[in-house]
C-alpha cells in the first residue's frame, strides 16, 4: 500500500467517526425534542435507494453533517448538499467543532433565503446566510 494510501484510509475513519458521533447527537437531541410526542426519530442514513436524508423524525426529514470547525468558523464555509438532500431534506443539522466540543446547529432549509446558495451550483450552502434560518 502506498503512503498516500494509508493516509486517505486513517482520514476515512475519521469521516466515518465523525458522521457516526453526529448522528448520535443529532438523534439524542430529535429523542430529547420529541419526548412528549411519543414518537421516535427514525435513522434512514443506510437506506436504500438513497432518502435524501439521514433521519425522519416527526415534522423533519433531517440531513446529518459533521464539521470539525466551531459554528463560529463557518461563516466562510460552504456545505454542500447533493441534489437528492436539497430536494428531500427539510432540515440541516450541522455538528461542528465535532472533535472538541461539539455544537449543534440545526438549519430549516425552507427558512434559507435562494441567495444563500451559491449561483454556480445551487447544492453549496453559503454558511454566512444560515444564521437567519438557525434555529436557536
Amino acid at each position: 500500500m502506498a503512503e498516500g494510501q494509508r493516509v486517505n484510509s486513517r482520514a476515512g475513519k475519521e469521516t466515518k467517526k465523525n458522521e457516526a458521533k453526529a448522528m448520535s447527537i443529532a438523534m439524542e437531541y430529535e429523542l430529547d425534542r420529541l419526548r412528549e410526542t411519543n414518537t421516535q426519530p427514525k435513522d434512514k442514513s443506510g437506506a436504500i435507494p438513497r432518502l435524501g436524508y439521514d433521519i425522519d423524525s416527526g415534522d423533519r426529514k433531517i440531513e446529518v453533517k459533521s464539521e470539525t470547525k466551531p459554528w463560529a468558523r463557518q461563516k466562510t464555509t460552504f456545505k454542500y448538499l447533493t441534489a437528492n438532500e436539497k430536494q428531500n431534506a427539510t432540515h440541516l443539522y450541522l455538528v461542528c467543532n465535532i472533535e472538541n466540543n461539539p455544537e449543534l446547529k440545526i438549519i430549516d432549509l425552507g427558512k434559507v433565503p435562494k441567495e444563500a446558495w451559491r449561483p454556480e451550483t445551487k447544492y453549496a450552502l453559503k454558511m454566512a446566510w444560515c444564521h437567519i434560518a438557525t434555529d436557536e
